[in-house]
């Protein structure tokens, strides 16, 4: 049986027992072979395939076209050679039929994205990391904004689990003392985001820790440039404080240790816990925030979801994360799900505010509400202008601790589009 390897991070390659194959040159083939591989679990119809690829053509054209590429997918695979040499004798890597496409699970292929998620699963994060060196086909292109959507989708997911495995290769490395490992991780996340503060913090840690504070204070000042110049933000209060630290342990000449200051990470953690947010899960001392439910559902006795508001009760009061997305058909219980959450960490905030654009508001109506509650309703006059509401905005949240709920977000966006098409007169909410 021939065995088919294939890499989609960083350039498209594949080959047939060891021998490489360079005759497939369409991009949108490459990322069509991709799409059957990583999506393997599912037989796909032609009429979505072909709708899928070719959504700008009339439908006989887009399911020509894919008869087209399917025949130069089994031509690269060595099925459709004359004289045939498939995989083995009944075992092709294809199982196409008059009406469904599927990878077939029988033949022997591998893929460095299937491996990379294995080693996740299996806690072998150095592993996992060695295989990550690019994002899923960089710089391919598939002509299709639907195919579009599902790469941006994958890559991201998949950056986040990198970048998720190297902070705890970095933590574990860093509680180990392990100062050169731990070094070679936090640049390896700076190299992926170079305003990951955490990183930054973690470098500076791993540079004090071996005495080199001339070294971590000079990373300081790379992550205020970097965080400055990318998110126009200065350092959250713990990077500062690490800074201080590493400045007065270098006149006193004392050692900063691992342990003197957490370092949470931007992603929430994926499958397995992270052992940095254990010590910092509470953010500020209870107390009874201002809440403003707007039209929040009562949901009265709720029963269940215990996995998933664990997560997003750690993501929202543990780790800090700024912007969470819930994400499902209709009816499977979101905005209930929302109000849940809310109930149960409205006291880590001051503010708590939920809108629902059902009915559609336009951004300058939300903001007006928005900024008149945060003001401790002693705004006398909304500010003129997006830019202007929106700078009032983001100047009340780096003073307090707000959540903020928006229910129905769907509301504002064209029915029947493509994703990221906003209704007209409501492309300010892009924002």
């Amino acid at each position: 049986m021939a065995r088919l390897t294939l890499t989609f991070f960083g350039s498209f390659q594949a080959a047939l027992d060891g021998n490489p194959l360079t005759n497939l040159r369409s991009e949108r083939i490459q990322v069509l072979l991709a799409y059957l591989v990583l999506e393997a679990a599912r037989v796909h119809t032609r009429s979505a395939l072909a709708a899928r690829f070719w959504p700008d053509e009339p439908e006989p054209v887009a399911k020509q076209n894919l008869r087209q590429a399917l025949y130069q997918l089994r031509q690269f695979l060595g099925e459709q050679t004359a004289p045939p040499q498939p995989a083995a004798p009944g075992i092709p890597f294809l199982l196409v039929t008059r009406d469904t496409v599927q990878m077939n699970p029988a033949s022997d292929y591998t893929v460095d994205v299937v491996a990379f998620l294995q080693h996740l699963h299996q806690g072998q994060l150095k592993a996992a990391v060695e295989l990550y060196q690019a994002g899923l086909l960089d710089q391919l292109t598939s002509g299709s904004d639907r195919v579009e959507e599902w790469l941006l989708l994958q890559r991201e997911q998949l950056h986040i689990q990198a970048l998720d495995a190297l902070y705890k290769l970095t933590l574990q490395a860093l509680e180990q003392a392990d100062a050169t490992q731990a070094q070679h991780y936090a640049r390896r996340q700076l190299a992926l985001e170079p305003w990951r503060e955490e990183a930054h913090r973690q470098l500076m840690l791993a540079l004090a820790s071996v005495g080199d504070r001339t070294a971590a204070l000079t990373q300081y000042e790379i992550c205020l440039r970097v965080l400055l110049d990318e998110l126009g933000v200065a350092p959250a209060a713990e990077t500062v404080e690490l800074m201080e630290q590493i400045k007065n342990g270098a006149r006193g000449a004392r050692k900063v240790e691992f342990s003197r200051v957490t370092t949470n990470p931007p992603h929430p953690p994926l499958a397995y816990p992270s052992a940095a947010t254990a010590s910092h899960s509470v953010l500020r001392t209870p107390h009874a925030p201002l809440i403003d439910w707007g039209d929040a559902p009562d949901i009265g006795v709720f029963y269940g979801r215990e996995h998933e508001l664990g997560q997003l009760q750690r993501w929202v009061t543990g780790q800090r994360c700024r912007v969470i997305a819930l994400l499902g058909m209709g009816g499977m219980g979101k905005t209930t799900l929302a109000a849940q959450l809310v109930r149960q960490c409205a006291e880590h905030f001051d503010f708590v505010l939920w809108r629902s654009l059902l009915n559609a508001p336009t951004l300058s109506d939300l903001l007006g509400q928005w900024l008149y509650t945060l003001s401790n309703q002693q705004l006398a006059q909304i500010p003129a202008g997006l830019d202007a509401q929106l700078g009032l905005l983001f100047e009340y949240l780096r003073k307090q601790r707000c959540l903020l709920i928006l229910d129905n977000a769907e509301s504002m966006m064209q029915e029947g589009e493509r994703a990221g098409y906003y209704r007209a007169s409501y492309e300010d909410f892009s924002h």
